[in-house]
């Protein structure tokens, strides 16, 4: 999770390079159980192994160049991440060779359906995709932007492709799942493949980079499954990393030739600690290359797992749509579920007009005294808005941002919230008695994001920050919010509804001990009351662990 956090401002490169394993067991990317170096398939099929890069001729292709376009810009913050399920269904003939890198004269298979499961009988194919599609729910869940090479089992693509498709996205890194088999059922644990700094086919940036997620991801997922950590596999004979013009890593979940490895990888009941695993190593990731953009803070995901099963997860069986969000302003520690999910507004859109107005009419400059208004004109509007949930006084407030027009005020009030980075949220249209309009949008990621700037006092300036915190303890309704805290707590926050499909709520819990910041967005629900009694419990659950002293945040392994 990134766009709900604050972002370091300095960090370093860990260079990890592997070491060829000679006599250690893997599977190839074209699902040939293996012992020792990875091998290059040749046009007529036979296998060559070798430890070093393939000869072949330059293809005239300035690769490095492109290895070096398809990088993001530093600071973008907003990564894409490619899975790439490894291998497809035996009903598609992908046997045709293609060449194993650019300009080489060797080829592989395009692509195989891989191994299988001795145990369980489960192809690999069918695992990699149940583990990928989970992947790629966590990561979208955690604000990465996710493409899929792959969501069913017949798509015809090739390793070369899969390569292809993640410079054509401009990804800024490939996670290719696979399983791994040996005619030995004693190998066993997981492992991870990435190049070997003498690639031909490859920049140094990309060859670090590939370590040093192959490293992040290894450990990670083996502290989150028990499994057996086997390290790092150099390989340089694997098409859809030579191919590859961004940071790639192979994962080979565990061995499907050994009982204990099969029988747990093919265990849907397993899939999501080892998706969290993956995930939590491609976090660590970012915060290592990237770290002005990765996240701080520590998953907690303890609280993640118990809301999950005790809430969200059931009321999504019934069509019910949740979204919840919890931070430490101060460690940006944080639990997310579906937060960066676009969700109906409804009375929470407020809360973005009031950091508006504060920044283009109270202080349109943010180092001189607020604007002569602001006491007699806005300043009332605001607190009848924010204290009293008064759409009017909103629908007036937008009008003022946009010079007597409200269209053009709520083109004010989007791009206030992009240049915020509260990229899930716009305004569409004038907010109604019930509290909002369909079209009005937002995210739990950008609810806790906003409240915590305020906190903090960072935004706008820390006066604005002032101001706004002390409207939202005006708030008049938080029934929801503080029946499941104690009596004495106190919050600033804010509640919206639309009819009877929309319950939302967001604060600043204000614990002197342990102040945190908070959202539940619940969408399509069944019964309104139903639905604030579920937001009161979610509450006290959140409060009770937030404030716990044995709470504690995963830490990398």
């Amino acid at each position: 999770m990134k766009k709900i956090l604050k972002f370091l401002s300095a960090g370093f490169l860990i260079l990890t390079f592997p070491v060829t394993a000679l006599g250690a067991s893997y599977e190839s990317e074209e699902g040939q159980a293996m012992i020792g170096p990875p091998s290059s398939q040749t046009e007529d099929g036979s296998e060559s192994f070798s430890d070093s890069p393939a000869e072949g001729t330059p293809s005239g292709i300035d690769w490095d160049a492109a290895n070096t376009a398809a990088s993001p810009a530093s600071g973008s913050g907003d990564f894409t991440v490619v899975i790439d399920p490894g291998h497809q269904g035996p009903s598609v003939d992908m046997s045709a060779p293609e060449p194993m890198a650019p300009g080489s004269s060797e080829t592989k298979a395009k692509a195989t359906s891989g191994t299988q499961g001795n145990f369980s009988g489960v192809p690999e194919y069918e695992v990699n995709l149940q583990v990928s599609l989970l992947l790629q729910q966590e990561l979208t869940d955690r604000g990465y932007r996710v493409v899929m090479t792959r969501t069913d089992n017949e798509t015809a693509i090739s390793n070369k492709e899969r390569a292809e498709l993640a410079s054509q996205q401009n990804a800024d890194i490939t996670v290719r799942i696979h399983a791994n088999g040996a005619g030995d059922s004693s190998a066993s644990g997981a492992l991870t493949m990435a190049p070997t700094s003498a690639n031909q086919y490859l920049s140094s940036d990309i060859i670090e980079k590939s370590n040093t997620l192959a490293s992040c991801i290894i450990n990670h997922y083996c502290a989150a499954t028990g499994l057996g950590n086997q390290g790092i596999i150099s390989s340089d004979n694997m098409t859809g990393t030579n191919w590859s013009t961004v940071p790639v890593a192979i994962l080979e979940m565990g061995f499907m030739s050994n009982q204990n490895d099969d029988l747990y990888i093919t265990n849907t009941a397993n899939h999501p600690a080892m998706v969290a695993g993956i995930a939590d190593g491609i976090d660590e990731y970012f915060s290592i290359v990237e770290p002005q953009t990765a996240a701080r803070g520590q998953h907690l995901s303890q609280l993640t797992e118990s809301l999950q099963t005790q809430y969200t997860s059931p009321l999504e069986k019934s069509g019910e749509n949740w979204a919840i969000a919890v931070m430490d302003p101060a460690t940006d520690d944080y639990s997310t579920i579906h937060a960066e999910e676009t969700m109906q507004a409804a009375g929470l859109i407020r809360s973005y007009i009031m950091g508006a107005v504060y920044e283009k009419l109270v202080y349109p400059d943010p180092a001189s005294e607020a604007s002569v208004d602001y006491q007699k004109t806005l300043k009332p509007l605001l607190q009848k808005m924010i204290a009293s949930n008064d759409s009017n006084a909103a629908n007036e407030l937008v009008t003022l941002l946009g010079s007597g027009d409200f269209k053009s005020g709520a083109a004010a009030v989007n791009q206030f919230c992009q240049d915020h980075g509260f990229t899930s949220t716009r305004l569409e249209a004038p907010l109604t008695a019930d509290s909002s309009e369909k079209t009005n949008s937002t995210s739990a990621s950008d609810c806790c994001r906003l409240l915590s700037e305020i906190y903090n006092q960072t935004l706008v300036n820390s006066n604005a920050s002032s101001e706004m915190l002390s409207l939202l303890k005006q708030q008049a309704e938080k029934d929801k919010i503080l029946s499941g805290l104690p009596t004495e707590t106190e919050t600033a926050g804010t509640e919206g509804t639309q009819s009877d499909s929309v319950e939302n709520n967001m604060a600043v819990v204000l614990d002197s001990a342990s102040p945190y910041v908070f959202c539940v967005l619940s969408n399509n629900i069944k019964n309104s009351s139903e639905a604030k009694e579920n937001t009161k419990k979610i509450s006290a659950d959140i409060y009770q662990y937030m404030t716990s002293e044995s709470k504690s945040p995963d830490t990398p392994s």
